[in-house]
């Protein structure tokens, strides 16, 4: 899906490329997390070659492993970013 500023990618970010799942508790989503499985691919923010001003990661306990994927777009590109962290 692509938007005016922005483009929807069907993936999820990690420190590795790999698959996983995601594991959603009945009637919450703020309790997700990821699990071993295969329905969902993982991979490198890197590994997209974007030049970011900005990143926004709400990812439930995730988060640190996306900045490791990430290191070298966040290193090079200095993006403001918003981390929520529990």
């Amino acid at each position: 899906m692509v938007g005016d500023n922005y483009t929807l990618h069907p993936y999820g970010l990690g420190n590795e490329e790999r698959k996983a799942d995601i594991h959603i508790p009945p009637g919450s989503s703020g309790g997700s997390h990821v699990v071993d499985g295969d329905s969902v691919e993982i991979k490198l923010l890197d590994s997209f070659n974007l030049e970011p001003d900005f990143i926004k990661i709400d990812t439930e306990g995730f988060e640190y492993y996306i900045c490791l994927g990430g290191g070298q777009t966040i290193r090079t590109h200095k993006p403001l970013m918003c981390v929520e962290q529990k």
